[in-house]
């Protein structure tokens, strides 16, 4: 914060009229600011004023191509996919969850590292699924949540 100190409608200049001390500055809360009079000013005065969490600086990518299973392990065993969706500049603990629409696509389960699993019994095509990574913030940052849809390709 960089406030706008007047005296009388004349505005002070910082550095030569006044400093500034901060109380409580870094957290979310309430925060103090103190101006203090130099020079020609002399005396005190301090005002309050709210820090809000910040934005979340979170990102995440659907992997570019499709990811790959092949149909003929998957009639025996369920397969596990990695590096669907990258996540980066996350600040609190993130989550998984597949949101696709329809029942098919929900059967493609995600686990808590973000990795899918396409069942057994699969049939070759190309399927979109979308997952939805959530993060849940912390007492500095807000929560968010974002969608992302990636390919996966039973050859």
């Amino acid at each position: 914060q960089s406030p706008t100190v007047k005296l009388g409608g004349t505005a002070l200049v910082a550095g030569t009229d006044y400093t500034l001390d901060y109380r409580d500055n870094v957290n979310v809360g309430t925060a103090t600011v103190i101006v203090t009079g130099k020079g020609n000013y002399t005396g005190t005065k301090s005002a309050t004023f709210k820090i809000s969490k910040a934005k979340q600086p979170m990102t995440v990518k659907a992997a570019k191509k499709a990811k790959t299973a092949k149909a003929k392990t998957l009639k025996k065993k369920t397969v596990t996919l990695t590096k669907v969706v990258t996540v980066k500049k996350k600040q609190g603990t993130i989550s998984y969850k597949n949101v696709s629409k329809t029942k098919k696509l929900k059967k493609f389960k995600v686990n808590a590292k973000g990795r899918i699993k396409v069942p057994a019994k699969t049939k070759r095509g190309t399927y979109a699924v979308s997952i939805k990574v959530a993060d849940a913030g912390t007492s500095n940052y807000a929560a968010v949540a974002k969608t992302v849809t990636f390919k996966v390709k039973v050859k």
